[in-house]
């Protein structure tokens, strides 16, 4: 969906870094292609990355999904983790690590936070573009309140049934 990218690729111009948390389902797809929202978004960070030698891509899957029970097992996402170890380069990096490991990590790509001015429409804090499911809003809370509580802002994507729509935290 062309509305779905540009909004993406608005957001994704707003930051210097991008964190996609990869489960072990592979997602809700828009209407009108195959690939899940968190695909698309991926798809679209590493394009950004592979132009934009300011622009890191952040990778995590939890260390959970590498245990016998808890294995991906659907055939698309498999595919999509393939994909995703294929594309890394020198400005993108996949954990498999705990979410405190993935908080650390965000803080040390981004070191040290920008601190906020007044000027200007928007703030001149460092942004952070977290990609997940509409789904797994609830569990990504806490890792949104840690980082705005590190002076970060945070961009989240929602997903609502009338239109879709980027929302700042």
């Amino acid at each position: 969906n062309a509305a779905t990218e540009r909004a993406v690729l608005d957001m994704l111009g707003r930051c210097v870094i991008s964190v996609h948390l990869i489960g072990k389902r592979y997602g809700s797809t828009p209407e009108d292609d195959p690939r899940s929202v968190v695909s698309i978004q991926e798809q679209l960070a590493a394009q950004r990355c592979e132009k934009d030698p300011n622009f890191f891509r952040l990778l995590w899957i939890p260390q959970v999904l590498t245990t016998p029970e808890f294995e991906i097992t659907d055939q698309r996402q498999k595919t999509f983790v393939t994909q995703l170890q294929n594309r890394l380069n020198e400005r993108s990096e996949l954990l498999q690590t705990s979410i405190e490991d993935l908080k650390s990590r965000i803080l040390e790509k981004l070191d040290p936070p920008v601190a906020a001015t007044v000027a200007g429409r928007r703030s001149k804090l460092k942004q952070v573009y977290i990609i997940c499911e509409t789904r797994d809003r609830t569990p990504v809370r806490p890792i949104k309140e840690y980082l705005f509580n590190q002076n970060l802002e945070v961009i989240t994507w929602l997903d609502s049934e009338e239109n879709v729509t980027l929302m700042d935290y």
